[in-house]
């Protein structure tokens, strides 16, 4: 989802993408499997890695595999090299795990699913890379919104149940908790990120991808069913709502302007036409 964004984008600054992927792109490349990614390295010479590989798991693999081995072991081949490249990993703010408003890059992370822990440890295997003097970034993006979202994802499965059903007068959405509240970008202004953040390398080891407001999520879905002409109906189900989450968690985004000039600006209704995909995202993102 975010490679298919940010590839064209570095094409346009000039660089050489050399693509690789599970099913797609220049080479076929399986990060479970060990020594995948060293090799990849080793063949490709690269002048920087943008590691958007990851994810929820699926059969045969482990969130462990795919969300933290994989970056250990692209982390030691990338600085084994006499001329190491740049190398950026996707986090998560499933790092964070508790409530938190405007939380900062140092705020202490406890993370309560498998996902965020595999993150997490991520982002720490990175600091201490960093520390060595390896220039190594973690972009934690906050929720990211697309209309291509997987049914994987809390919000690409609600976002599922409701366009299957768009076509009545009203939609039936089995959810799990709509009162919380998360701090949104679209999946164009991560991809924006990446790219300005390769062309002029920051300084810190973490940077958060958010926009420092907060939106009930329950408020976008109201926006969706509203640019739909749908009545939505929530049903709440029970497995979904125990899930462990916090009830508010927003970033304060000001490392990210300082160090991009990007900043976000977004709200219910455009996150909504967004989802859909009857807006585009680029006009909600902005030099600031």
């Amino acid at each position: 989802m975010l490679g298919r964004r940010t590839v064209p984008l570095l094409v346009a600054q000039g660089w050489d993408v050399v693509t690789a992927g599970r099913h797609s792109g220049d080479h076929r490349v399986d990060i479970t499997r060990p020594g995948s990614l060293a090799t990849l390295v080793e063949s490709t010479a690269p002048d920087a890695v943008v590691h958007l590989a990851g994810g929820v798991a699926g059969p045969g693999q482990s969130t462990w595999e795919l969300n933290l081995m994989a970056s250990v072991e692209l982390l030691h081949a990338a600085v084994g090299r006499a001329r190491p490249p740049l190398v950026i990993l996707i986090g998560s703010a499933a790092e964070y795990g508790a409530d938190g408003d405007h939380v900062t890059e140092e705020t202490p992370a406890h993370p309560v699913s498998d996902y965020g822990r595999a993150k997490y440890l991520q982002t720490a295997w990175a600091r201490r890379f960093h520390e060595t003097g390896a220039e190594v970034l973690v972009l934690r993006p906050f929720n990211v919104v697309a209309p291509d979202l997987p049914p994987s994802n809390a919000l690409g499965h609600l976002r599922a149940q409701v366009m299957a059903g768009r076509a009545a007068e009203s939609c039936t959405v089995r959810c799990g908790r709509l009162d919380v509240v998360r701090d949104f970008v679209t999946a164009e202004f991560v991809a924006e990120v990446v790219t300005r953040c390769v062309d002029n390398w920051p300084k810190t080891p973490v940077l958060n991808v958010a926009s420092g407001v907060g939106i009930p999520l329950g408020q976008v879905f109201d926006a969706v069913g509203s640019e739909l002409g749908l009545r939505l109906e929530y049903r709440a189900d029970p497995e979904l709502v125990a899930i462990p989450a916090p009830g508010t968690l927003t970033a304060d985004p000001a490392a990210l302007e300082e160090a991009t000039g990007l900043r976000f600006r977004t709200d219910a209704r455009a996150l909504a036409r967004h989802l859909i995909g009857a807006e585009p995202p680029h006009p909600l993102a902005e030099p600031s």
